[in-house]
């Protein structure tokens, strides 16, 4: 591995905390200057990480998916226990009275 210098176009990744040559990791110039310009909004992983950083990504895509799916879940139960609560206190009422 050569070590990036000054002068070297060089990308980092954010997760094995590398930094690499563009050239190595095939990134073009236009690319890199993207990156450079707005390097606080975009993210950047080697071809290492990449492969992880995809499957990671999808599966916290399924995740996110099933907690939403949880969560309308939840609220719709609460709906349900708040009706039948106000329903069995309505017939408790009525008996008493």
């Amino acid at each position: 591995m050569k070590t990036l210098g000054d002068r070297d176009n060089g990308v980092y990744c954010e997760i094995c905390e590398l930094w690499f040559h563009c050239r190595c990791q095939g990134v073009p110039e236009a690319m890199y200057n993207v990156l450079s310009q707005y390097n606080a909004e975009l993210h950047w992983f080697c071809k290492s990480c990449n492969t992880g950083a995809g499957k990671l990504l999808m599966s916290l895509s399924k995740v996110n998916t099933k907690l939403e799916k949880l969560e309308d879940e939840m609220v719709r139960m609460k709906a349900e226990l708040h009706a039948e609560l106000a329903h069995s206190v309505k017939l408790i009422k009525d008996d008493l009275i």
